[in-house]
């Protein structure tokens, strides 16, 4: 789920969202080249973690869960550079230069590289990576009614999968 997510998440970026910044925000053309090579070496990591599971899937031997942990830890310290400098330095250009039917396509294109029946838990997933634990997320993506679902459905149901994908009980 994270590798196709991220995968997605990237080729939409690479695909439209650079070229709209780079012809209506020209000032912005260092930190949209910054992005690319960070994208570039996250590339590299999902990679490994692509070709670590599948070996997994096909063997599934205990050594096969050391190179999966190593292309994470990768994917992780690229995640912990990327989203840093994307909040401080593209998202503020997006507010400006993109408008809302092209937002939604991001937002759609995202969800459809969503598996099936895992929605859920790409919104815990979400939520969980939020320094202030998603309250903010949740007010801006899910108000209202939307906000009570994901706390009687979708949050327990994300707690399962993340007990079970930890091998704990829950």
């Amino acid at each position: 789920m994270i590798s196709n997510v991220l995968h997605a998440h990237h080729e939409g970026e690479d695909a439209r969202l650079w070229d709209m910044i780079d012809t209506r925000a020209p000032a912005c053309f260092l930190h949209v080249e910054r992005m690319k090579v960070q994208h570039e070496a996250m590339g590299v990591h999902l990679k490994a973690l692509d070709l670590a599971l599948s070996a997994c899937k096909a063997a599934a031997r205990r050594a096969d869960a050391e190179p999966i942990r190593v292309a994470l830890r990768g994917v992780s310290a690229a995640l912990a550079a990327h989203f840093p400098d994307e909040e401080k330095n593209i998202v503020p250009a997006i507010e400006h230069v993109v408008s809302q039917p092209e937002m939604e396509w991001f937002g759609q294109h995202g969800q459809r590289a969503t598996p099936k029946g895992q929605g859920w838990n790409m919104v815990g997933a979400i939520v969980s990576a939020q320094p202030d634990g998603g309250r903010e997320w949740l007010k801006k993506h899910m108000p209202g009614s939307l906000g009570l679902v994901w706390k009687l459905i979708g949050a327990p149901s994300y707690a399962r999968f993340r007990a079970a994908v930890e091998g704990r009980r829950r």
